[in-house]
């Protein structure tokens, strides 16, 4: 594993950035067709390496035990150049109530950013600094937080605080990543830097 120091675009805190390699095998039937699709300099992106969002289902035997399963949303967002050989940063934020998908996403890290100053129902702007100039961005949002959504029992300190559940959120993102990345071979030769 290899540590990179960096500056955050928006503050002058200093960001460790952690870069690991390939994950396991895929199950994924189409996935040898997709390694196909990582030609030469000129053979621009992979069509299939496009924008998305969906769900991936963590089981709750992995993290909090039986009955405990959820729905972890992500959103995608290739880089603007070269995604198949871009670094993917993963970025959360927590939970509850701190829902990736509203804070990060469309204030300023992806192509299209929010004017603060612009008029009521004015258009995303284009976003120059942009982390998808360097990165394919994976935004994830927590359990119980966004479009995350329990599938069996809700646990109490997702809603009040009540305990700290930090290796069951450091296990669900790990999962997340892990899933999103073996269905995706293009991917898993990529640096992950967890933002």
């Amino acid at each position: 594993m290899t540590s990179l120091f960096a500056r955050s675009v928006f503050t002058a805190t200093p960001v460790v950035l952690l870069l690991a390699g390939c994950v396991g095998p895929s199950d994924d039937p189409g996935s040898s067709a997709r390694e196909l699709g990582r030609g030469g300099p000129d053979d621009g992106p992979p069509a299939w390496l496009s924008p998305e969002a969906g769900f991936i289902d963590v089981p709750g035997s992995r993290t909090l035990g039986p009955g405990w399963a959820s729905r972890m949303f992500y959103s995608f967002l290739p880089a603007g150049e070269r995604p198949e050989r871009a670094p993917l940063l993963v970025l959360f934020n927590g939970g509850p109530g701190a829902a990736t998908t509203s804070i990060l996403l469309p204030y300023g890290t992806g192509p299209r950013a929010l004017d603060p100053a612009a008029p009521a129902g004015a258009a995303p702007i284009a976003n120059d600094a942009s982390y998808t100039r360097f990165a394919n961005l994976l935004y994830v949002d927590a359990r119980s937080a966004g479009f995350s959504y329990e599938r069996g029992r809700v646990h109490p300190a997702d809603c009040h605080g009540e305990e700290q559940l930090y290796v069951a959120d450091a296990a669900d993102f790990i999962y997340v990543l892990l899933e999103f990345l073996g269905a995706r071979a293009a991917l898993r030769d990529n640096p992950v830097v967890r933002g």
